[in-house]
């Protein structure tokens, strides 16, 4: 089975780690003291996500020992094992601010366009990332101001009501962006090059967008609180409180 993403993430930041501190094997004392580090741009340890980040070393020191037997595998359970839920970052409107801001300064062609009206539907609509990221053409029905949700957590799709300076600005996004894809079948998100945006892409650019605005450590990109539904204004890509609230349904 591959691993998943966070798993991935956390073996690179491993390695990273390993080099920094010019560590040439994996021991445990080396193991614990990294699953335990602060997370970036604080000095609170983490001894939260310690059993996760422990497990996906223990993979990647069993291969290696096999290789190398001076390399040591971290006991499993070391840490316990976590199964609570991550309590969620309730997001201010400044914050939501800041980082729409932060996310128009991203480079690299496209992101600068499509990162501030993807995380601002997220904070309209309070959508999870991986919905919005499989949203077609068809699925966004900009006259009848309805987004259809068919990929989620539920197997049922639903509807999604937005804001009329939501649908303005998901008009010109669509008008404007990258790539010029027209099949209804196509992704409405889209790289620069016209392909699908990947999940990591996204979650890259929000890390970026986070660390430009100073909100340190990161908050989850995945189902995040908003404080307030919020409604977008077109053109700037800006965003206001809105009137009213819009239902998402869970």
């Amino acid at each position: 089975m591959a691993p998943s993403l966070f798993a991935r993430l956390d073996l690179r930041d491993f390695v990273a780690w390993m080099a920094a501190e010019h560590h040439q094997t994996v021991t445990v004392p080396a193991s614990f003291e990294w699953a335990v580090a602060p997370r970036p741009g604080t000095t609170d340890l983490a001894p939260s996500r310690a059993p996760r980040r422990i497990a996906a070393v223990r993979g990647f020191a069993s291969y290696l020992k096999a290789v190398d037997a001076a390399h040591e595998v971290p006991p499993a359970g070391a840490f316990g094992f976590h199964t609570g839920r991550i309590t969620p970052h309730i997001w201010t409107a400044s914050e939501t601010d800041a980082l729409l801001a932060a996310s128009r300064q991203l480079r690299r062609p496209g992101r600068h366009i499509t990162y501030p009206v993807l995380f601002g539907l997220l904070a309209t609509t309070g959508m999870r990332v991986g919905e919005a990221l499989h949203l077609t053409r068809r699925d966004v029905d900009l006259d009848n101001q309805i987004l259809t949700v068919t990929w989620g957590k539920s197997r049922n799709p639903r509807l999604v009501p937005i804001h009329p300076t939501t649908t303005a600005t998901l008009h010109e996004y669509d008008t404007h962006r990258p790539s010029q894809a027209t099949a209804s079948e196509a992704m409405f998100f889209t790289r620069h090059d016209g392909g699908p945006l990947p999940y990591y892409n996204a979650l890259y650019a929000f890390r970026q967008a986070c660390q430009t605005a100073g909100l340190a450590p990161a908050p989850r990109i995945h189902k995040p609180a908003w404080t307030s539904t919020r409604s977008c204004r077109p053109c700037r890509l800006t965003w206001a409180t809105s009137t009213r609230r819009t239902p998402t349904g869970t």
